[in-house]
């Protein structure tokens, strides 16, 4: 699957817990974001590392 890289803002409060969630999960930024978008989307099945 192919990939794209994508810019974006979000409050330091979410950034805050974002860096808080994926510290404790051991995940990158990226895991965390794309795997948040795909559930929200309900597009899980197309997430690589599920």
């Amino acid at each position: 699957m192919s990939s794209m890289t994508v810019g974006f803002r979000i409050p330091e409060n979410l950034h805050k817990q974002l860096e808080e969630y994926r510290a404790k999960a051991h995940l990158s930024k990226s895991e965390v974001i794309v795997s948040a978008i795909a559930q929200y989307l309900g597009a899980v099945e197309y997430v690589p590392f599920s």
